[in-house]
């Protein structure tokens, strides 16, 4: 059972719902605040759902800031997910490959 909804740059927010019912937390539903103007999410039935719309989540009232998933994989359970598109990395990753260089979390 899962939750997800999109972001503005194409991301996804994904809430893995078995995990968010063990929850005694809810660390990420806080932990949402941006730029100041209170949580977009709120627990309904146990589970946390966008307190605004889809699209406006989409159009960038999700200010993909990552809060919720750290406060989450912190304090909650690690059942919210953010996949947010960066469209130059596997580039930057080969042209520091290219030179011998690599980031510490390389697994490649």
């Amino acid at each position: 059972m899962s939750y997800s909804f999109s972001t503005y740059s194409g991301g996804t927010i994904l809430f893995d719902y078995a995990a968010c019912l063990q929850c005694e937390t809810k660390a990420c539903i806080p932990a949402c605040n941006p730029r100041g103007s209170g949580s977009i999410l709120e627990l309904r039935d146990g589970t946390p759902v966008l307190k605004i719309s889809a699209e406006a989540a989409r159009k960038g009232q999700c200010s993909e800031c990552l809060a919720c998933e750290e406060a989450c994989r912190i304090d909650g359970k690690g059942a919210l997910r953010i996949e947010l598109p960066i469209p130059a990395l596997n580039t930057a990753l080969e042209d520091m490959a290219a030179k011998g260089l690599r980031p510490v979390y390389w697994e490649g």
